[in-house]
């Protein structure tokens, strides 16, 4: 009996060391891939190989890309024209709103005030730029007792007007001058109505179909 447990003993301790040898096996080993013969070992039926899905290739014209950037360029080029047009049609209507912008003066004066050379000094450059260009001044009164003496108040604002350009360089040729009478605006009328009936407008003559930039 003692001899049988003296044996069992380094048999048991042979065991435990051949189980630890078989489980260090190499670490990370990738898996048997399924095959037709381990499939039929685990008992299920082996299938047809899968084939690999081919990748879609699309075959375009040789000239495709030169339409596409042909395409483009005209699309960039329409477009830029476009701009063009705009900001010149843009540069037009400017040039003429500051030919035709008026001015107003004080009550019963002929005297020009700082903003009203504001309007006057932007026509300048335009005037300079286009000599065949000229101006017509209608000036406007209502304070005075007589549409005379008003005829002569609005003629003196509008040749006020005139002097201004002309000794900023402008021909006194291309400027015209007229008087206009105003009737009396009611007692409660606003600034800005009595500011209307002391104006002097400005109108362009000669104008040509497009004006050179200054």
């Amino acid at each position: 009996m003692r001899y049988t447990q003296r044996l069992a003993v380094p048999v048991f301790a042979l065991i435990s060391s051949l189980a630890i040898a078989a489980c260090q096996t190499a670490p990370g080993a990738a898996p048997t891939p399924a095959t037709a013969s381990n499939s039929a070992a685990a008992g299920r039926p082996a299938g047809p190989p899968r084939a690999a899905t081919p990748t879609p290739r699309v075959t375009l014209p040789s000239d495709t890309f030169a339409r596409v950037v042909a395409a483009q360029s005209h699309a960039d080029s329409v477009a830029a024209i476009a701009a063009a047009a705009k900001l010149a049609a843009d540069a037009q209507s400017s040039m003429r709103s500051r030919l035709a912008e008026g001015l107003t003066f004080g009550p019963d004066s002929d005297q020009l005030s700082i903003d009203g050379r504001l309007p006057l000094d932007r026509k300048i450059s335009v005037l300079i730029a286009n000599p065949a260009v000229g101006l017509r001044f209608t000036g406007h009164a209502y304070e005075r007792a007589s549409d005379a003496d008003n005829v002569a108040l609005g003629l003196s604002r509008a040749q006020t007007a005139k002097h201004y350009l002309v000794i900023q360089g402008i021909d006194s040729s291309r400027i015209t001058t007229v008087g206009h009478a105003e009737p009396k605006p009611a007692p409660t009328a606003t600034d800005s109505v009595r500011n209307l009936l002391r104006r002097v407008d400005a109108e362009p003559t000669s104008l040509p179909a497009v004006l050179k930039k200054p």
